[in-house]
C-alpha cells in the first residue's frame, strides 16, 4: 500500500520439506525523506478443516518504534498442512490513523 508517510507491504512465506511447513509472515515498511511508520504487530496462520491457528509478534512490546528508515519483521509458524494460509499485520501512520492488511491464498 502506498501512502503519503511512505509504502507498506505485507507478505506470506512457505517453505516446506515433506510434510512440514515453514510459513512465515512479514512487514515491510519503507517511509518516503522525512516521514515515519509506526509497525504494530505481524501475524501468520492458516486455516485447517474449517478451524484457524495463528502467531503474532507485537512489534509494540515494550513500546512501539517509529520508524524512518526501510525496515522489516517476520513471524514464524510450523504446520504439517492447510487449507488457507494468511498473513496480516497493522501499523499506524502519522496522520494518526491505524491501518492494517491481510493477504491470503488456498
Amino acid at each position: 500500500m502506498k501512502y503519503s508517510a511512505g509504502e507498506v507491504c505485507v507478505n506470506r512465506y512457505d517453505r516446506g520439506y515433506r510434510k512440514f511447513f515453514d510459513e512465515r509472515g512479514q512487514l515491510v515498511v519503507k517511509p518516503a525523506a522525512g516521514q515515519w511508520i509506526e509497525p504494530q504487530w505481524v501475524r501468520v496462520g492458516h486455516v485447517e478443516k474449517g478451524k484457524s491457528s495463528s502467531k503474532t509478534k507485537d512489534l509494540c512490546d515494550p513500546s512501539c518504534t517509529k520508524r524512518s528508515t526501510n525496515w522489516s519483521s517476520s513471524v514464524v509458524s510450523y504446520v504439517t498442512g492447510y487449507d488457507e494460509g494468511f498473513a496480516s499485520a497493522s501499523w499506524a501512520l502519522p496522520s494518526g490513523a491505524v491501518k492494517s492488511m491481510r493477504v491470503s491464498f488456498s
